[in-house]
């Protein structure tokens, strides 16, 4: 480290006196405009050659927001901010990446290296033109975290107002997981997680549906 970086390090640290966690809130908020209630580390990427200008130490947060209640908006350093639809999925042994924004569409290959004695899956770039330094291999680290915790946990919930349908609850594995479910099978999977409300939807157009909420 160079005398430079140290008294940049000291003098952002006597500006902000926050730890990781709040450092990543605070940079989410500056450059995107987006509040959180949910931001969790999930990785560490290290690799002296990620980044061709420096030694450059990342950490990977990942955010869950609700985007319909968030204006997003670019701040600070960044020169834009936009909302994404992205798509992980194996083929054939590789797994394509892509983001989708209208008609612009960001592509990766990646190629799994999970070994017998890793506890999660580990991936390495085939092709990337699109996303800069190794941030493909960030976000599929965090799609397959998501997919973890979606399946694991009760996060899910965290996700839906507090009373819902189960086609939404539905929806939101779905998406996350990036596949179709069936509903049979997914409510038999969930029956023991939630509990009736014995109310109904009144949304005007549509068949009336039961409400339900998270079983306590």
């Amino acid at each position: 480290m160079t005398e430079y970086e140290i008294y940049s390090y000291e003098a952002y640290r006597r500006k902000y006196q926050d730890d990781i966690g709040e450092a990543a809130e605070r940079e989410l908020k500056e450059e995107t405009n987006c509040n959180c209630n949910f931001l969790e580390q999930f990785g560490t990427y290290s690799n002296p050659d990620r980044d061709p200008r420096r030694w450059v130490i990342s950490n990977g947060f990942m955010a869950l927001v609700n985007a319909g209640q968030e204006i997003i908006q670019a701040g600070d350093d960044a020169s834009d901010a936009k909302w994404f639809d992205v798509s992980f999925q194996e083929e054939a042994g590789i797994w394509n990446l892509c983001l989708t924004h209208g008609d612009e569409k960001l592509h990766a290959r990646l190629e799994e290296t999970t070994s017998k004695w890793d506890v999660k899956k580990k991936f390495k770039t085939i092709e990337s033109d699109d996303l800069a330094f190794d941030h493909e291999l960030i976000l599929a680290d965090a799609i397959v975290q998501l997919r973890k915790w979606i399946t694991e946990t009760h996060i899910a919930f965290r996700l839906l107002p507090e009373k819902f349908t189960l086609r939404e609850l539905q929806q939101i594995h779905e998406t996350v997981l990036d596949t179709k479910l069936l509903v049979p099978a997914f409510r038999r999977k969930v029956a023991d997680l939630v509990e009736d409300t014995g109310e109904m939807t009144g949304d005007a157009g549509h068949r009336p549906a039961k409400l339900y909420r998270e079983k306590r």
